[in-house]
């Protein structure tokens, strides 16, 4: 598969005359194209040539040597650990023309961009947003057969993880925030996954307002009554989902019943709307459109595509600029969720397959009457 997005990656850089892409991930600027396209997971900068010819360039050598799969890898440490340096280095490693065109990340500062131009004169750096790196992004937006692999073993180990909690809140064995969230990181740990896919939020009935409650979790205890909102995503060799389920404890008032069945009635016009070749627009239309008919807004898009990061696009919302057209292979975390700063919160999400036919369910996960 990875040789796949390579030839595709190859094929779009013969189009656009780059002799040489340069895909980094470091402490600030972190970019999961590396893992994809050569399977390290991260500190390192990949070189992908025209010709096919890739070569890896690492912080961590014996970590690469067991991950990574250029074509050749070297120490970081052999250009003194100075990406401007390596890049400038690798290229005439390369044996580049003179005024070769060399893809550099879009993130990369203004001011390394200057000093690598200052570094290689002979060569074309090139630094855009429309370029290499929206490729590759594109092409991450479509998992293939082995990325589909992963994601049904990572939504199994979700959905035994969604069965476990919500029986633990009937059972009351997660008397804190910090019991439930410790709890999925062992669960996620223990059955053989890398860990969370972002960090967990386990947010009380006091806290549930919150979109992203700060601190994600506390030691705070488990209110009897109202709702509770628990986040999370189990990391799977690389890949993670993304679920949201809302505990009800006790009764609810009219106003939280109200919010609650809204969000159920957005969740099912959602899901009736994915299907393949569906503006990714009209399916957060359909959302906006079931809460604002009963005075509420959703203060968040509808949901997005999730893969080795936990927000990837394409991205579901009512923003032309945002529109993509739906296809097989996307997978999608579908969220509508409504939140009051007296009430609480309430959301529901899973993650769905997008086929040829429609839209596959992968989790089960909801809002659960405990």
């Amino acid at each position: 598969m990875a040789k796949y997005r390579l030839n595709s990656l190859q094929n779009w850089m013969e189009q656009e005359g780059i002799d040489l892409v340069v895909v980094e991930d470091t402490e600030g600027r972190r970019n999961a194209s590396l893992r994809y396209l050569c399977g390290h997971p991260s500190d390192a900068v990949f070189f992908f040539h025209s010709s096919g010819a890739s070569l890896l360039v690492a912080w961590d050598l014996p970590l690469a040597e067991i991950y990574g799969t250029a074509d050749a890898l070297v120490a970081y440490s052999e250009f003194q650990r100075s990406p401007v340096q390596a890049i400038a280095g690798v290229a005439r490693r390369f044996g580049l023309s003179r005024n070769a065109r060399i893809e550099l990340p879009p993130n990369l500062p203004v001011p390394l961009v200057d000093n690598l131009r200052t570094e290689a004169p002979e060569f074309n750096f090139l630094c855009r947003e429309n370029g290499a790196e929206a490729q590759i992004t594109e092409l991450r937006s479509i998992k293939d057969a082995a990325e589909l692999e992963i994601y049904r073993e990572a939504a199994g180990m979700t959905n035994r993880i969604i069965d476990e909690l919500v029986q633990g809140f009937r059972d009351r064995r997660f008397p804190t925030e910090l019991d439930a969230a410790l709890f999925i990181e062992r669960e996620i740990r223990m059955a053989g996954a890398e860990g969370t896919g972002f960090e967990t939020i386990v947010a009380n009935p006091k806290r549930s307002f919150g979109i992203h409650a700060y601190p994600s979790f506390s030691g705070a205890g488990l209110s009897p009554e109202g709702p509770t909102i628990i986040d999370f995503g189990v990391k799977l060799k690389g890949y993670t989902t993304d679920v949201t389920l809302t505990m009800i404890t006790g009764s609810l008032n009219p106003q939280q019943e109200r919010m609650a069945a809204l969000v159920e009635e957005a969740y099912a016009a959602a899901e009736a709307a994915l299907a393949p070749g569906v503006p990714s627009s009209s399916v957060a239309r359909r959302v906006d459109e079931v809460f604002s008919r009963e005075g509420f807004t959703m203060p968040h898009s509808l949901g997005h595509a999730i893969g080795l990061e936990a927000h990837e696009r394409p991205v579901l919302r009512d923003r032309r600029e945002l529109d993509t057209i739906l296809q097989p292979g996307m997978v999608l975390a579908v969220e509508p969720g409504l939140y009051d700063a007296e009430l609480g919160g309430f959301r529901k999400e899973n993650d769905y397959l997008i086929t040829e036919k429609g839209a596959e369910k992968l989790t089960r996960s909801g809002i659960f009457r405990v």
